[in-house]
């Protein structure tokens, strides 16, 4: 499915998600919204228990289907995770 295997991507899939939460969680008070900053730390975590609960094969099925999209969806759903990026740069400027 690319360039990483299987289960170091569930691990990462699980992984990343709690780090971002709980990083979201912790710096929630320094940044412009505080509140929408808890939410997203709290959909992070839940994100990385549904992975968890939803194993390893059942996300490798998930990113076989993400990635037989056509390269238009893939772009534009690239795009919209650059701008939520630079978004929450923006929130912690």
């Amino acid at each position: 499915i690319g360039a990483m295997d299987s289960r170091p991507r569930f691990i990462s899939a699980v992984v990343i998600r709690l780090l971002m939460g709980a990083l979201l969680w912790w710096l929630a008070d320094e940044l412009r919204h505080p509140q929408v900053m808890r939410v997203l730390a709290i959909i992070a975590v839940a994100a990385a228990v549904v992975i968890l609960v939803a194993g390893q094969a059942r996300l490798d099925s998930m990113v076989r289907w993400w990635l037989g999209k056509p390269d238009s969806v893939l772009r534009i759903s690239a795009t919209f995770a650059a701008l939520f990026g630079a978004w929450l740069a923006w929130e912690a400027a």
